[in-house]
């Protein structure tokens, strides 16, 4: 009977895999990323995702961050006869094939800068940003962060707050400071998402396609290299 079971998953779930959950503009989002310039569209959609649907489930989150090392595939679609680009449930889920839980957690303005900077490092991990906007600018007589943050304000367009609790979702491998974000492990985590990051993925696709919206996530200078020597919170 398990046998029949096992031999017979990889059939049964073809259908779910190629089962179409939106449609795209282009037919291909690139997950890699210029040194020079790491935000990226496919990053954007995740993280835009992520603060979409936690707030659709009414959890008050400011800001929504990803770490680049979790987005592990381009986002593919297939060209159809009328012009139009199928994402499958199959192309999504490679995407973020780790499935991390998210969890919301309350962090300080301070901290929040710490990890931007973080990512400036001689590691070089970079995150995707949603709700949220800076300028960075070279810091050449600092030992530890090549660029660092002179400026943040929300999407909105408010003054970002260095003293004010915010709240922001992340995943659990960030929440325990991988990639070097040890600054994470300030927070304190008072909620969690329903599903994986994919599953979250993956129904804000739905949620797109079900306001008949096509996937189309740009670049906008969510992070923008300036020339300055006055640095935030110093």
């Amino acid at each position: 009977m398990v046998k029949k079971v096992c031999h017979g998953f990889p059939r049964s779930s073809t259908p779910i895999v190629n089962s179409v959950i939106g449609y795209a503009k282009e037919a291909v989002y690139p997950s890699y990323t210029d040194g020079d310039k790491p935000e990226t569209a496919l990053g954007n959609l995740i993280v835009d995702g992520q603060l979409f649907e936690a707030n659709k489930e009414g959890k008050n989150v400011d800001f929504a961050m990803t770490n680049n090392g979790g987005i592990r595939s381009d986002l593919i679609s297939n060209p159809t006869t009328d012009g139009r680009n199928e994402i499958t449930w199959g192309s999504a889920q490679a995407v973020q094939p780790f499935g991390n839980f998210l969890q919301i957690v309350e962090l300080k303005g301070s901290d929040i800068l710490d990890v931007q900077n973080q990512q400036y490092d001689n590691e070089s991990y970079y995150l995707q940003v949603a709700g949220l906007k800076y300028q960075y600018a070279p810091s050449p007589f600092d030992s530890t962060f090549h660029y660092r943050v002179t400026s943040m304000t929300t999407n909105n367009g408010q003054p970002f707050d260095l003293n004010k609790t915010y709240r922001v979702i992340i995943n659990d491998f960030l929440y325990g400071g991988g990639d070097g974000f040890s600054a994470f492990k300030k927070g304190d985590m008072v909620d969690t998402l329903n599903g994986l990051d994919t599953d979250v993925f993956v129904e804000y696709i739905k949620d797109q396609n079900a306001e008949g919206k096509v996937i189309d996530p740009q670049t906008n200078n969510r992070r923008e290299l300036v020339d300055s020597k006055t640095y935030l919170g110093q």
